[in-house]
């Protein structure tokens, strides 16, 4: 399945409304039988630009630093099913917690 056929398969990733039922890689891997095999993530710190304004609800003019999460889930068959760019608005603070079972 190509990545295209994946939003046709699962429009519900692409209407950019919370998930009901879990994450999308958890709809992705039931909804398929396509388990996931890896996750890469990058974080990085940068300033807010006028373009950031609309998503985060700030006034254009703002400048503050927010994190950004740039993140890509493959399946074992190598495919990426998920790709995602975060934008942690001014004062958010991320977290990560993993279980070492």
């Amino acid at each position: 399945m190509d990545p295209g056929g994946l939003a046709e398969e699962l429009p519900e990733l692409v209407m950019g409304k919370r998930l009901s039922g879990g994450t999308s890689i958890d709809v992705i891997t039931r909804r398929t039988g396509r388990p996931v095999a890896k996750r890469f993530s990058t974080m990085w710190a940068r300033t807010t630009t006028p373009a950031d304004a609309g998503s985060l609800e700030i006034p254009e003019d703002t400048r503050a630093a927010v994190n950004v999460l740039n993140v890509r889930i493959v399946d074992t068959s190598g495919m990426t099913i998920e790709y995602d760019v975060d934008l942690g608005g001014p004062g958010c603070r991320w977290a990560k917690e993993e279980s070492a079972e």
